[in-house]
């Protein structure tokens, strides 16, 4: 064999080439330029699947103190829910546009929020529609749970009554509304309520808004 000059077989120039598994790289010439930023961390929990569960819970005993009891709770969990939903799924976990829907200051009671907000959101082109508020069964339902709420919380429920009080001075719930209510009402109303704005918006309710268990009348 010929040897070149440079000691390569058959002469000619030498290419000192690398393993595949292993390539140089030659940049060119030019300048890197490197921008620094700001880098914020954003720290958030989720409460509505403990609400969720709680309510649930309740849903399966009978009896007046369990339906308070599961009255608070589903409401807690739409309270929770629609933040949440707002925060990671309509705005996409775009932390800083939160307030322009859901102020930090805000003092809507639930049933107004609800609406404010999803209208909102529709009018801004971030979901495709919203529940007829109007029409809506389950909002029927739904505003009738939070009055049974507000009463519970602000002691209406404790009021008197006799023959000739007047219907804004009545106890609310009675002691008869939270006998005869039927297990797992207030948690079947608020589900309705996500699964009609889930429907609306053409996604899927999370896989753990399971229906509450069924519940035989219950009976002195």
């Amino acid at each position: 064999m010929e040897r070149g000059a440079e000691g390569g077989v058959g002469g000619g120039d030498v290419i000192d080439a690398s393993p595949p598994e292993s390539p140089i790289l030659t940049p060119r010439t030019g300048t890197l330029n490197i921008i620094g930023g700001e880098v914020r961390f954003w720290l958030h929990a989720t409460f509505a699947p403990g609400w969720y569960s709680d309510a649930v819970r309740e849903a399966a005993v009978s009896g007046a103190d369990a339906r308070r009891r599961e009255i608070l709770f589903a409401v807690c969990f739409v309270e929770s829910y629609l933040l949440e939903w707002v925060r990671d799924e309509a705005l996409h976990r775009d932390y800083k546009a939160l307030d322009k829907y859901l102020p930090s200051d805000d003092r809507q009671g639930i049933s107004e929020r609800w609406k404010t907000v999803t209208k909102r959101l529709r009018e801004d082109g971030l979901i495709p529609g919203h529940p007829d508020y109007g029409r809506a069964s389950q909002w029927r339902d739904f505003i009738r749970l939070i009055r049974f709420r507000d009463g519970l919380v602000h002691g209406r429920t404790g009021r008197p009554q006799t023959t000739d009080t007047p219907d804004e001075a009545l106890p609310s719930p009675t002691a008869d509304d939270l006998t005869t209510m039927p297990s797992g009402w207030p948690t079947r109303t608020v589900v309705s309520l996500v699964r009609a704005l889930h429907f609306c918006v053409g996604s899927s309710p999370p896989a753990w808004l399971v229906d509450p268990p069924t519940h035989q009348a219950d009976c002195p």
